[in-house]
């Protein structure tokens, strides 16, 4: 399990978010909103509480993963902790922000046109314009993790398939079945080495007598004995 560290600048965006969540809520309370014709308070509050739960999500990630803050970017298969935690990231959490954040754009796009006077004298359109802004800068962000973790879910199950065509009884025996490495399976890096049709396809032979053993040196000469 990797260190988990909170610095000033969580402390800060999580006070900007309870701050904001709790004003909107008071002012919906007060019945400010109720003019609008979209309820765009709504949209608000659940973009807050989102963003709080996708970082509240990646700190358990760190916390269960030895990858730390690249767990998202890794395959996680064999951590059954870790690969919840970023199916719910990028699974859940992401596709319902990203499809908020639509229908954030369309309310407010119909609020300004419809009751375009309908806002509390405390929230301004340009602040809700910002932060729509903002929100689609967060989906482009972890649309690359999305992208990422597809390529290297794909890759690292081709690999692992290969592996398991050129394993053999002796191999299991003296070091079991071989993993893929979490960076091997980078989507952008290139493939090298032998395919496994290009391995079955190499000659091969049985040398010396049954019972006999063979030792080779490192320039290629082998001697029985």
């Amino acid at each position: 399990m990797a260190r988990v560290s909170f610095t000033i600048n969580d402390a800060i965006l999580g006070f900007a978010f309870v701050y904001s969540a709790f004003d909107v809520s008071v002012e919906w309370y007060q019945g400010k909103f109720c003019t609008c014709s979209r309820p765009i308070q709504l949209w608000l509050l659940l973009s807050y509480i989102s963003i709080v739960l996708f970082r509240l999500a990646h700190y358990l990630g760190v916390y269960l993963s030895d990858d730390g803050e690249e767990f998202i970017v890794r395959n996680q298969r064999n951590n059954a902790q870790t690969f919840w935690v970023n199916w719910l990231i990028l699974g859940v959490l992401f596709p319902f922000f990203t499809a908020w954040t639509v229908v954030g754009t369309v309310w407010f796009i119909e609020v300004r046109e419809k009751t375009p006077t309908c806002l509390p004298k405390g929230t301004h359109p340009w602040f809700i314009l910002f932060w729509i802004a903002l929100c689609y800068v967060w989906v482009g962000i972890y649309a690359v993790f999305v992208t990422l973790q597809i390529g290297m879910e794909w890759r690292a199950r081709r690999q692992q398939l290969a592996l398991r065509r050129i394993e053999n009884d002796d191999v299991v025996r003296r070091w079991g079945h071989i993993n893929v490495a979490p960076d091997s399976a980078m989507p952008f890096l290139k493939s090298t080495g032998l395919t496994p049709e290009q391995i079955e396809k190499l000659p091969s032979g049985v040398y010396g007598k049954p019972g006999s053993v063979a030792s080779c040196s490192g320039a290629g000469l082998c001697t029985q004995t």
